[in-house]
Order: structure tokens, then sequence, then C-alpha cells
């Protein structure tokens, strides 16, 4: 679970989206998107799937984190060699 609130982070970055944009965009406060970037709060699933919908990222990579996977070479149990 200490993953998320890093996922969180990267794939709003991803996306070009501050805080307060991203929290405008999906309903709710700023300070809840800093809450759960920073671990102090879990989203729900409604605000999982709302924040999936606008960084265009699947809910399973946000809380499976699929492209950390693959950036170290590890997906599926395949590596590039």
């Amino acid at each position: 679970m200490e993953q998320i609130p890093r996922r969180l982070k990267l794939y709003r970055e991803k996306a070009g989206l501050s805080q307060a944009e991203l929290a405008s965009l999906i309903g709710v406060d700023t300070i809840d998107i800093i809450d759960y970037e920073k671990g102090r709060a879990m989203p729900s699933m409604e605000i999982f799937r709302r924040i999936s919908h606008v960084c265009d990222v699947s809910t399973d990579e946000l809380l499976i984190f699929q492209e950390e996977l693959r950036l170290t070479g590890f997906f599926y149990g395949k590596t590039d060699e």
C-alpha cells in the first residue's frame, strides 16, 4: 500500500496536472490530493476511478503499478535480454 501514494503522484505528473488541477477535475479539495500523495489518506474506489480516467491510466496500473515493473525490466517474469 505504501507504493500507491507514489503512483498517484507519478501518474498525475505524467498527465501534466498540478495537484489543484487534478482535484478540480475529480471533484475533491487540493488538500485531499496532497493527503493521498503523502499517504495520509487513501482514495475511495470511486476516486481511484476518477483519477484513472483523468490521468488516462487503468485503475489496475494505479493499484498494481505495472509501469514500475516495465521500467525495471521485470514484467510478468520477463526481461529484455
